[in-house]
């Protein structure tokens, strides 16, 4: 059989398997593959400001081939001059399933402000450097099956961001990682089961707040800079359904001491779908109460007294939530 009357759907197949530069010289082959390639070819793209600038040139300048895209990923210096160049790529990628984008200067969030004719309604992931602002809550709004949200936090000013993130946007949004200023925003009203706070201040306020997510929250992890156990027992009242919860403390000068141990204890045997835990650098286990019993009791692993006041249950907050793709 002669490759060249091949069926199209075994022409994509093969070129699936073929190296870059095969894939070129396969849609060189004939006209009719070279839309077969471009899908295999434009499906996934990392970039950064050092390659494959052609390739984001392209995006920009042929909305074609932009269609293609599934997933993107570019890291780019704030003094790069392919800023306008990604605006306008960003702008034709509309079938995006994958977008992250990391930009060292938060104030170019301008390049999330597309056209309104751009809607991306496969995109359901989508991490960025940027601040929450206005520009990030316009393309918010053209995101109708987005699950999960990587963004920075809010602006000095939000009035800008309350006028322009309609209500109704987001309406499937599961997983937020932020700060808890952006989820304070974010996270009420919308059913947001996973809530990864890389910064700010969990705070007992704050946590009332979250818990108006109209989803159980199952998976909580936070920095707070308090170790008290009114916020244990308030997140636990609010969040009753919580599976996982992690809670790092940034600041603190005593150990816990028995009695604190035992009150987080007592706390935690509220949230009946607990599973793993780790509060203030302690991890917590459960064991039955009896052998007829189902309850659960909670309790601390042994930890070392000294090694917490000498700071070395502090753990590096940044392995913990979403990462720089490079």
């Amino acid at each position: 059989m002669s490759f060249a009357i091949l069926p199209i759907e075994l022409v994509d197949q093969i070129s699936l398997c073929l190296s870059m530069k095969d894939q070129v010289s396969l849609a060189a082959t004939a006209k009719r593959y070279t839309d077969v390639v471009q899908r295999v070819l434009y499906r996934h793209i990392t970039l950064d400001s050092q390659n494959n600038q052609d390739c984001l040139h392209s995006l920009a300048n042929n909305p074609i081939i932009a269609k293609h895209v599934r997933s993107f990923t570019i890291c780019v210096s704030q003094s790069n001059d392919l800023l306008p160049v990604l605006n306008e790529a960003i702008s034709n990628m509309t079938e995006l399933t994958s977008l992250d984008i990391w930009v060292e200067q938060f104030s170019n969030s301008w390049i999330m402000k597309t056209p309104d004719t751009s809607t991306y309604n496969r995109l359901n992931r989508f991490t960025c450097s940027f601040n929450l602002d206005h520009n990030l809550a316009h393309f918010l709004n053209k995101t109708p099956q987005l699950r999960q949200l990587h963004v920075h936090s809010l602006p000095t000013s939000s009035s800008d961001l309350v006028s322009t993130l309609r209500p109704d946007a987001l309406p499937l949004l599961s997983q937020f990682y932020g700060s808890s200023q952006a989820a304070q925003f974010i996270v009420p009203g919308r059913p947001v089961e996973e809530i990864h706070l890389h910064s700010g201040d969990l705070t007992e306020e704050v946590a009332r707040s979250l818990a108006y997510s109209t989803g159980p929250v199952r998976d909580l992890s936070a920095v707070t800079s308090s170790h008290s156990v009114s916020l244990i027992g308030t997140l636990t009242r609010c969040m009753e359904r919580l599976v996982h919860l992690r809670i790092v403390t940034c600041n603190f000068s005593d150990a816990p001491d028995l009695a604190y141990v035992s009150n987080i204890a007592d706390a935690l045997r509220s949230l009946p779908d607990l599973q793993t835990c780790e509060i203030w650098g302690i991890h917590w286990v459960s064991s039955q109460k009896g052998f007829d019993d189902e309850d659960r009791v909670w309790h601390s692993e042994t930890f070392n007294t000294d090694d917490v006041l000498n700071g070395n249950t502090v753990l590096d907050v940044s392995n913990l939530y979403f990462h720089h793709p490079h």
